[in-house]
């Protein structure tokens, strides 16, 4: 118990020293951190775009995420990632297996994030 209390007590210690000694560094790096993220939030977020495609294993989901900054220039940011036949709604899986090709999801996806009536 009191081994447990030391040991405590000496790394509080060592967590406060720490801080002290590298106080500068710790402030540079949280202003640094501070202007990417008002960077990345002052950027206008625009559209989306939501597609998925079979393959013959599974799956791949894309989005497109379009945004314009303070000063209008463009960003798109896209991702994908593999999707297990058993994640993919019916409804999509339907649509998919009919069309054979990259297949445009927005409004499935509208629906299911309650962004249309």
């Amino acid at each position: 118990m009191i081994l447990t209390t030391l040991l405590i007590l000496i790394s509080a210690v060592s967590v406060a020293l720490a801080t002290v000694i590298f106080w500068d560094e710790i402030k540079t790096w949280l202003k640094s951190i501070t202007r990417k993220l008002e960077t990345l939030l002052k950027a206008v977020f625009i559209g989306i775009q939501a597609f998925i495609m079979q393959t013959k294993e599974s799956y791949i989901q894309m989005m497109k995420v379009y945004g314009q900054n303070e000063r209008g220039q463009w960003h798109l940011a896209e991702a994908s990632r593999t999707v297990p036949e058993s994640e993919v709604p019916t409804e999509i899986l339907e649509k998919v297996q009919l069309m054979y090709e990259k297949t445009d999801i927005n409004r499935e996806l509208g629906r299911e994030l309650k962004l249309y009536l």
